[in-house]
């Protein structure tokens, strides 16, 4: 048996060993979770660096993708302001287009019109060509009265040689019946313009088919008309709603109103207007004067002296009718200097339009109401080279003050403003502002009377 201190120290012997192995299973444990440990980390160095090299292409990659992004955003953007530029093209050809419709639908209303009026001529020619065979067949029946009708000239005349005091008693009747004594055509009854007219024969292509008549003096109307009815002329109203396209006035109770209302309802077309006189006259010589008045000085003098002192006409030139002019004018007046002109008149009277200067509707009105009734318009601004000559040529181009020839000149300069800007950019306001003036200027100053066309 071991001493005492033996045994512990053997105890302690034992538990010295079973601890050096207990450490030694521990740091064998130790040493396998480290290597387990570095293991994991060497595979998450391995992985770290897989990422890096991932995240590194990815960055290429986005990179890539964020300068083609950029590239398409600038294409993008070039086409966008390609498409902008085509929509205002295709704004201002839309303008245009419209612009274009509207001129051609004009043109074939127009074109309609004329259509018309030539089928309506075909078959007044047929009808003329009828009253021409019969005409002859009257002139060939009037032969055989030839003799029996010198005899009766003889026999006028013979009388009125010799009635003196009866020529003063008819003479007095004719002037209060409103005749003047000093008439371009004086017959002294109606018996002899009857029996002088009695051998005409109507050239239906120097006067219409149809004729109307207002107002008794130097003759009654109620006696020419029946003579119109002899000769194979329609006889119309004054005033109606298809109006004849001859007219004949006489000095005494013409109606206004109806003359007015013959003149609208053939605006634009041709429109003869006879004195009483004149027509005689013209019957007699078997043409028409007013087919010559531009080729004939001594013709046009004849037929105005016959307007000269007849109150119908006087009236008619008063309310602007260009008597002895029969047909009326048809689109813009001539543009002398035009392209050569800076400043025209209405643009010295500082009338303008558009959003530069923007003035109030009231405000433009008032200077064209200034450039229709100014005794002197302001002259204009030219280019260089215009002679003076020219200029005055072109400040006389826009006629009297309150004329007819004025007010034309105006409303053809605006519209032709407004039809030329109509396919500008950026004009819309000037155009819609031209053609409202226009529109205005036409309900204030404008009348049939005046007799030419409206733009």
């Amino acid at each position: 048996m071991l001493p005492p201190d033996l045994e512990v120290l053997s105890e302690l012997e034992r538990g010295l060993n079973e601890r050096e192995g207990q450490l030694t299973e521990k740091t064998d444990s130790l040493e396998w979770d480290r290597l387990g440990l570095q293991i994991a980390v060497d595979q998450l160095a391995r992985e770290r660096a897989q990422w890096e090299q991932d995240l590194a292409a990815r960055k290429l990659a986005l990179d890539a993708k964020q300068a083609e992004q950029a590239a398409l955003d600038a294409k993008l953007r070039k086409r966008e302001d390609a498409l902008a530029t085509r929509r205002a093209k295709v704004d201002s050809d839309a303008r245009a287009n419209r612009a274009e419709s509207k001129r051609l639908e004009i043109q074939a209303k127009q074109q309609a019109s004329t259509a018309r009026k030539l089928g309506t001529r075909e078959k007044k020619v047929a009808a003329r060509e009828a009253t021409i065979d019969a005409a002859e067949a009257r002139h060939r029946a009037r032969r055989t009265e030839l003799a029996a009708a010198k005899a009766r000239i003889e026999e006028l005349e013979g009388a009125l040689d010799t009635s003196n005091a009866e020529r003063e008693r008819l003479q007095q009747e004719l002037q209060e019946a409103g005749a003047l004594t000093l008439s371009a055509l004086h017959i002294p009854r109606w018996e002899v313009a009857r029996w002088m007219l009695s051998e005409v024969e109507i050239d239906f292509e120097q006067f219409a088919d149809r004729v109307a008549f207002t107002g008794d003096g130097p003759f009654m109307r109620a006696d020419l008309a029946a003579s119109a009815h002899e000769l194979g002329l329609q006889v119309g109203r004054c005033g109606a709603m298809q109006p004849a396209r001859v007219l004949v006035v006489g000095r005494e109770g013409w109606d206004q109103p109806a003359i007015g209302a013959h003149v609208a309802a053939l605006e634009g077309d041709e429109l003869f207007i006879f004195p009483q006189e004149l027509w005689v006259a013209s019957l007699l010589i078997r043409y028409n004067p007013f087919l010559y008045l531009e080729e004939d000085d001594a013709c046009r003098t004849a037929v105005e002296t016959f307007g000269e002192g007849h109150p119908v006409i006087e009236w008619l030139r008063s309310q602007e009718f260009p008597w002895p002019e029969w047909h009326g004018e048809v689109g813009p007046p001539p543009q002398p200097l035009d392209g050569k002109v800076k400043h025209s008149p209405l643009d010295k009277m500082d009338y303008h339009v558009g959003k530069t200067k923007a003035l109030p509707a009231t405000t433009r009105r008032n200077h064209l109401s200034d450039a229709f009734l100014a005794a002197e318009l302001p002259m204009a601004e030219f280019l260089s080279g215009v002679s003076p000559a020219k200029q005055r040529e072109y400040m006389a181009s826009w006629g009297k003050p309150q004329s007819r020839t004025r007010l034309r000149r105006i409303a053809w300069h605006l519209a032709l403003l407004a039809a030329t800007r109509s396919k500008l950019r950026n004009h819309e306001v000037a155009v819609q502002e031209w053609e409202a003036d226009l529109a205005w200027l036409k309900k204030r100053y404008y009348s049939a009377f005046m007799r030419f066309q409206w733009p």
